[in-house]
C-alpha cells in the first residue's frame, strides 16, 4: 500500500522518543517501512536507499503533543540538539490549553520533501510530535 501517493493527507501520527538523545525518524514507526543500516525495507520487500523511498510530500506539519513534559526537536539525520548542529526547529513543552505547530514546506513544489530525511528528539522520555504530511496532486 502506497499511502504517500494515494491520498493527499498522510497522517504519520505520534513520533515518540522513548530514549532522549536517540533520534527517531519520521518513518521509523510507519508500518510500511523498517529502517536498516542500508536504507529502508518496504512491507512488500523492496529496498530503498536513503532518499529513494516512494514517499514524498509537499508539506510536513509537526504538532506538539499537549501532554509533552519537555522540549522536542526536529532536525536532519544525525542532528545534535546540544550543539544545534543539524537542528531545524525546537518546540516548547506541551500545553493543555493550546497546541503549537510548525511546518516544513517548499512553496511551488510538487512533493519534493522526503519525510525519511527528518528526525525527532526530545528532552523527556516518551514525549512526541504529532506529524502529518500533505501531498499535492499525484507524483
Amino acid at each position: 500500500m502506497n499511502q504517500g501517493q494515494s491520498t493527499p493527507i498522510w497522517p504519520l501520527g505520534g513520533v515518540k522518543v522513548v530514549t532522549p538523545g536517540t533520534l527517531v525518524g519520521l518513518l521509523d514507526g510507519f508500518a510500511a517501512f523498517k529502517q536498516t543500516a542500508g536504507g529502508y525495507v518496504s512491507a512488500g520487500g523492496g529496498i530503498y536507499q536513503a532518499g529513494q523511498t516512494p514517499y514524498r510530500c509537499h508539506k510536513i506539519v509537526f504538532q506538539v503533543d499537549p501532554a509533552n513534559v519537555g522540549k522536542t526537536y526536529v532536525g536532519v539525520r544525525n542532528f545534535v540538539r546540544g550543539t544545534k548542529v543539524g537542528l531545524i526547529y525546537s518546540f516548547p513543552p506541551g500545553n493543555l490549553l493550546s497546541a503549537f505547530d510548525w511546518a516544513i514546506e517548499i512553496p511551488g513544489s510538487r512533493n519534493d520533501i522526503e519525510p525519511e530525511n527528518y528526525y525527532v528528539d526530545a528532552d523527556t522520555a516518551n514525549d512526541q510530535l504529532i506529524v502529518t504530511c500533505y501531498m499535492v496532486g499525484s507524483r
